[in-house]
């Protein structure tokens, strides 16, 4: 009887193993395989429809209601709605489509059930595709990356999530600032879609050299690289469908990269699946324009002539109306052609500079801004410092601390306003060097470019070719390094460049 339950037991254990290997051969084959089962996603976090698709849960029961008005994506032909043949077979030639369940649940749902509103943010993307796709491609990085945007925040500089997260590309306050962009009550870039485009493209090249993968990209981008480097380690695939099927993702993130993949599909064929031409404004060329700071928006305007309505629009970071008050000049956006103009009337808009009250100052930044931390149980000053992208000896500081750093439960701690209440799933703050220490302790896993690092703004080596139209001006400010770093580096006499000059930026 033993040896029939133990020969029972053995062909059990084969059949698994080679059902696990037809699986493998299905995937490296390209064929439809069985997708992890539907996640429902949490409840709306943000205001309004300002993030994408996230206010409504797609359910097994919405998935089975749609099922057979779709179209399925087998077969992705007939470009007659969108790019050509060649520009789309290239592209999926860069982040593929994936043709699984979870992806076509989501197709589903954005082509029958949220019809209007995708078609709504294929419309207010056209105003902002050029300047992605050009940005995406002076990095070298993928032209679908564009969708990602579309469902970070249906392509609203003025989207707001709850969990603090604004602009098209919906950074949180610490990763912009490691991005370079400035963040603040008065001026806050991450609203700013030029600025932050450079700082997304930036950040998702760091994301892809350290997991090799543009799905893991993706979900590192929408739940912070520690989170799914954990996820990695946790599930020993650097497979995201694997990781899914697991369930070591986040909730959120297993619908995250299904969701993007299926705009991606609808909009490059959008007619296949019954929506119209995008019809969207155009966004002028705009071209950096330093005035003296700080000054009102309308005064730049009464000086130039230039519309007031448009200065606004091309600088929505700018939140109060004026450039910031700890700055001595500032870099607004203008048109391209009018760019001159304002350079000339520099000096009678530096007559408009008006003085900042000093209490106004110090509130400038979101860092100056106190909040309240209750310490809980468990909780260490190393835990909330990196909480709040603090460092221990400030939280000493500002809440006059014994040099022991004891605390105890329940005891109010004075923090900065820069991390409060991380969201539930997008890390306020990166740990680079977490990240680093999970990526060495995955060295067995299958595929793990261990040796990989995650490089920061600063510390890489990076070039720039010149492009038509640029200047020392608006090249350092897009990898965020002084005009007099680019010329030492580079032991330039003059500010004057010429297209296709190479120049080492960092």
């Amino acid at each position: 009887m033993k040896k029939q339950l133990l020969f029972a037991l053995v062909c059990l254990l084969v059949s698994g193993c080679a059902s696990t290997q037809l699986d493998s051969q299905q995937r490296s084959g390209r064929r439809v395989r069985k997708a992890p089962q539907l996640l429902v996603q949490p409840a709306a976090t943000v205001e309004s429809d300002n993030l994408a698709f996230n206010a409504e849960a797609l359910s097994h029961a919405a998935a089975e209601n749609v099922a057979e008005e779709s179209t399925p994506i087998e077969n992705i032909g007939g470009h007659e709605g969108g790019e050509s043949k060649e520009q789309v077979r290239s592209s999926i030639m860069s982040i593929k489509p994936e043709n699984n369940e979870l992806v076509q649940k989501w197709i589903q749902y954005f082509a029958v059930r949220d019809k209007e509103r995708f078609q709504r943010f294929m419309d207010r993307g056209e105003k902002y595709r050029e300047l992605i796709e050009s940005t995406l491609e002076d990095n070298e990085l993928p032209a679908e990356l564009y969708y990602l945007a579309m469902i970070e925040s249906g392509f609203n500089t003025h989207a707001n999530s709850t969990a603090k997260a604004k602009g098209v590309w919906q950074f949180m306050p610490a990763t912009g600032k490691r991005y370079g962009l400035e963040v603040g009550v008065q001026v806050d870039e991450r609203r700013d879609p030029i600025r932050a485009t450079e700082a997304a493209a930036r950040y998702l090249k760091d994301l892809h050299n350290v997991f090799g993968s543009w799905h893991l990209a993706m979900a590192a981008y929408n739940a912070g690289e520690t989170r799914i480097m954990n996820a990695v380690f946790r599930g020993k695939s650097r497979d995201f469908w694997e990781l899914g099927k697991k369930r070591v993702l986040p909730t959120e993130t297993a619908n995250y990269v299904p969701k993007m993949l299926a705009a991606m599909i609808i909009a490059r064929d959008y007619k296949r699946y019954g929506f119209r031409t995008p019809q969207g404004e155009t966004m002028p060329d705009l071209d950096a324009a330093e005035v003296s700071s700080p000054v009102r928006l309308a005064s730049i305007a009464q000086e130039t002539g230039l519309s007031l309505d448009l200065l606004q629009a091309a600088n929505p970071h700018l939140l109060k109306g004026h450039t910031p008050i700890n700055h001595r000049s500032y870099e607004v956006w203008v048109p391209t052609n009018q760019v001159a103009l304002v350079q000339s009337r520099r000096a009678n808009i530096a007559r408009h500079v008006f003085r900042a009250n000093v209490r106004v100052a110090m509130a400038a930044t979101e860092d100056a801004s106190p909040s309240i931390h209750v310490v809980k149980r468990g909780e260490n000053l190393s835990l909330i410092a990196r909480k709040y992208n603090m460092s221990v000896a400030q939280l000493i500081k500002s809440n006059g601390l014994p040099r022991s750093g004891k605390i105890h439960k329940g005891q109010r701690l004075r923090v900065t306003g820069d991390a409060v209440a991380r969201g539930p799933v997008r890390e306020e703050g990166s740990d680079v060097g977490r990240a680093r220490e999970i990526l060495a302790r995955s060295k067995n896993i299958p595929g793990t470019v261990a040796n990989r690092k995650l490089a920061s703004p600063a510390g890489r080596s990076v070039t720039h070719r010149v492009k038509r139209g640029e200047n020392l001006n608006l090249i350092s400010r897009k990898y965020g390094v002084s005009i007099a770093d680019i010329k030492t580096k580079n032991r330039l006499r003059r500010d004057v460049l010429h297209v296709g000059q190479l120049l080492r930026v960092q």
